[in-house]
């Protein structure tokens, strides 16, 4: 970390941990390091979020309803996708856990953990999935035709949970969020990014994985624009219909789909009935504008420059 992280973290009571180089030298894939730094984490209750994931508010009334049972050790969100019941870890770990041939796939922008209560063990072995991701990778995500969808760390915890009977709770299917356009001359949405629902219904939080934040050049101000494209969300009307998508099963529950505007160049549809509505009238207010001031001042920050610049090949 640069002096000016640092010092925005101390203001902000966070602290950092530098992970041995032996490790960090490890690999270039830095999606393998989630794991490891849940359990470094001095918090014994954990609430992870990936960089281009949003709370829409304050999570502490949904995460105490999801762990009240007192065995629930892990909570996860779910992604569009299915896992394959033809790829290769299923036999290591205790058998295809889905009903039938779908189960659902897990998304690792939103988790939450306990580790008194048993998160521990399953952590480490996720740990260990991701660090030798070149062989566990492939063995999760690959069946015998094809590869299903979004390979790469967030599967490896569920699988981890499943490998040691480790009980964790996973949550409704996910909404998706983005513009309005017409699709079939049906209402649809292009969604770029996942909405993910509390216990009680309601939105919780935005993992912007599709386009994260929309613009890579923002820094230069090339590509700097007043929208973030999340206008409305789509959900699905029964949670039966979702996952039932994979890397070659596209014409189920949920698609791939070429917008290739207002920035955007690919989104997920989903194919089922869904309800679409504005994402102000979901949330209570318009989520875009305070997302956009925080981007603005973040990128716009001295301590971030310094960090880029750091970080930036010369």
């Amino acid at each position: 970390p640069t002096p000016g992280l640092l010092a925005v973290s101390a203001a902000n009571g966070i602290a950092h941990r530098t992970l041995p180089e032996h490790i960090s030298k490890h690999t270039d894939n830095k999606y393998t390091y989630k794991p490891l730094v849940i359990l470094l984490s001095s918090f014994d209750e954990v609430l992870f979020l990936d960089s281009d994931a949003v709370l829409l508010k304050d999570p502490t009334e949904s995460i105490d309803a999801l762990l009240s049972d007192n065995t629930t050790t892990a909570i996860f969100w779910r992604d569009f996708w299915t896992l394959l019941h033809d790829a290769r870890i299923w036999p290591h770990v205790g058998g295809w856990p889905g009903r039938g041939q779908y189960h659902p796939a897990q998304e690792s922008g939103l988790m939450v953990f306990s580790k008194r209560r048993g998160a521990w063990g399953p952590l480490v072995l996720a740990t260990y999935f991701n660090h030798f991701h070149k062989t566990f990778y492939p063995a999760i995500y690959d069946g015998r035709y094809h590869t299903s969808h979004g390979a790469g760390d967030k599967d490896t915890f569920q699988v981890a949970w499943y490998a040691l009977g480790v009980p964790f709770r996973m949550m409704e299917p996910p909404s998706v969020v983005g513009p309005k356009f017409e699709r079939d001359r049906r209402p649809a949405v292009c969604g770029g990014t996942i909405g993910q629902h509390g216990p009680d219904g309601a939105l919780l939080a935005l993992h912007h994985n599709g386009n994260k934040w929309r613009y890579p050049s923002w820094l230069d101000g090339s590509l700097r624009a007043d929208s973030l494209g999340l206008s409305h969300a789509a959900t699905l009307r029964n949670a039966s219909d979702a996952n039932h998508a994979d890397g070659m099963d596209d014409t189920r529950s949920a698609m791939i789909y070429s917008y290739g505007q207002q920035g955007i160049m690919w989104c997920v549809v989903l194919n089922t009935p869904a309800d679409v509505a504005p994402l102000a009238a979901l949330v209570g207010r318009d989520p875009e504008p305070e997302l956009l001031a925080a981007i603005d001042t973040t990128y716009s920050s001295p301590w971030m420059k310094e960090f880029i610049a750091s970080a930036t090949p010369t």
